[in-house]
């Protein structure tokens, strides 16, 4: 995909961490067919910090649709959302750099894998994710 096919936002979401706030999320971008590009999460002293990097070119629906949508999820849930659409220029500058980043990791030794998704079940009106480490333990 050429960069100017890119249309990259990045979501931040932060408030009382509780289960199935990245599960509801995720649905919203699942419903717009939204790529997640990149994801990360904290959490520290029960409140959540959620960061998300999306990939809108191939939405199902126009962004603000989709930026609506969430919106109005991390209002349901009781979350602070804010987000940030980013330029072409950005766009290119992300690029440039996650190629870079790729050619480093194909010339040493791959990341050891920590956690991988072995399981999506469906919860009481949300899903779990399990989550297996390296020890085999979930």
């Amino acid at each position: 995909m050429m960069p100017e096919d890119k249309k990259l936002l990045m979501v931040t979401i932060s408030g009382p961490d509780r289960p199935g706030i990245t599960a509801a999320l995720s649905q919203v971008l699942m419903k717009h067919d939204v790529e997640i590009v990149d994801i990360e999460q904290a959490s520290l002293q029960k409140l959540l910090g959620l960061y998300f990097l999306l990939d809108l070119g191939d939405a199902s629906e126009s962004k603000d649709s989709v930026i609506k949508d969430l919106l109005f999820e991390a209002s349901q849930l009781n979350l602070n959302l804010n987000f940030k659409l980013f330029s072409r220029s950005e766009v290119e500058a992300i690029l440039l750099k996650a190629a870079a980043e790729n050619k480093k990791v194909e010339k040493h030794k791959k990341p050891e894998v920590l956690f991988s998704v072995d399981f999506l079940h469906p919860g009481p009106g949300r899903f779990d994710l399990g989550q297996r480490g390296n020890d085999g333990r979930t």
